[in-house]
C-alpha cells in the first residue's frame, strides 16, 4: 500500500490553490464551489481583483444622500 506513483496521481488533481480569493484580507471565496460571498471588481484592465463581502463593506461603503 506504499504507492508513491498511485499517491502523486491521485494528489495531482487536487486543488493546491483557491480560484479566488479576497485582495485585502486573503480569505478564500471560491475553491471549487463558492464558500463565501464575494465580489469581483475589475478596475484595470488585465487584473480582476475579488473581494470578500466584509471587507467590500468596509472600503467600498458608498453614502448617497
Amino acid at each position: 500500500m506504499n504507492n508513491n506513483d498511485l499517491r502523486r496521481y491521485i494528489f495531482s488533481f487536487l486543488r493546491k490553490y483557491p480560484k479566488k480569493k479576497c485582495y485585502y484580507c486573503g480569505l478564500v471565496c471560491v475553491w471549487d464551489k463558492e464558500v463565501n460571498q464575494h465580489v469581483d471588481m475589475m478596475f484595470y484592465y488585465p487584473e480582476n481583483n475579488t473581494y470578500c463581502m466584509k471587507c467590500y463593506e468596509k472600503h467600498f461603503r458608498c453614502c448617497i444622500s
